[in-house]
């Protein structure tokens, strides 16, 4: 069972590495705002919204566990996981594409 987990777990981080990558090109790349200030407003509320998604989901998991129920408490952390890694992939992206320019 536990090395089905770690298999799931490295899908599902792949998964999220991926779409973050994808979404941070989109984002610089096919901006329409010619207000720079405008990008950066949006990118700092889009990035505390997903923190404020972690925390509730990491706070549900802790619920779940409690309450004896692992199974969605384990689908709720692989969710956490995910979101988590794409905000990271994303952060990444954003600074790999600004050095090269």
């Amino acid at each position: 069972m536990e090395i089905l987990g770690e298999f799931f777990i490295e899908i599902i981080g792949s998964i999220a590495e991926i779409i973050g990558e994808e979404l941070a090109e989109s984002f610089i790349y096919n901006s329409n705002s010619k207000h720079p200030a405008m990008r950066f407003a949006f990118a700092i509320i889009l990035g505390i919204l997903t923190w404020a998604l972690i925390a509730a989901l990491s706070f549900a998991t802790y619920v779940l566990f409690v309450n004896s129920h692992p199974v969605a408490g384990f689908f709720v952390a692989i969710a956490t996981f995910f979101f988590l890694i794409l905000f990271i992939s994303v952060i990444v992206k954003i600074n790999r594409i600004k050095k090269e320019k």
